[in-house]
């Protein structure tokens, strides 16, 4: 036995032809988003006067759709308003959005996995974040280039 699943190759490389396709999240595996999408929405919260419980964050936002980390923190600060929800989903996907377009690193390893994984299979990128985002982050990081590269949205 050495170690490895069956049918891993010893080299480290992956070996996608096996494969029908492979699924990526951009966002915290292709690029840390985890500090800007927290800021948009301390930045979100703070423009309507309300206070966003940055304690929590990881613990219980962290990864969750904005709508639901949202409503998530109304509902802990005793108002649950969705009109405000709303409008606070929209203020913290711009001021995200915002970040996004001063720049961003991709993750080390996350450019070559993606370039080796379009050779062998079709790419699809699962993610809460919007369709927008994701074809923009694609695309400034040119990592859409392939053409085997698709977005699945959030139902």
């Amino acid at each position: 036995m050495t170690g490895r699943p069956r049918g891993a190759p010893a080299n480290g490389q992956l070996r996608i032809g096996v494969l029908g396709g492979v699924l990526i999240e951009w966002e915290n595996v292709l690029v840390d988003t985890s500090g800007a999408r927290r800021d948009a929405l301390v930045r979100a919260f703070a423009e309507e006067g309300l206070r966003f419980d940055e304690s929590r964050w990881s613990t219980e936002c962290h990864g969750r759709p904005l709508d639901w980390t949202v409503a998530s923190a109304l509902s802990h600060a005793g108002q649950a308003d969705e009109p405000l929800a709303e409008l606070l989903v929209m203020r913290a996907g711009r001021a995200f959005a915002e970040q996004l377009g001063k720049g961003f690193v991709l993750l080390p390893g996350a450019r070559a996995f993606v370039e080796q994984a379009q050779v062998g299979a079709p790419v699809g990128i699962v993610t809460f974040a919007t369709r927008a985002e994701t074809e923009f982050v694609l695309r400034l990081a040119d990592l859409d280039a392939a053409g085997s590269t698709g977005v699945c949205e959030r139902a």
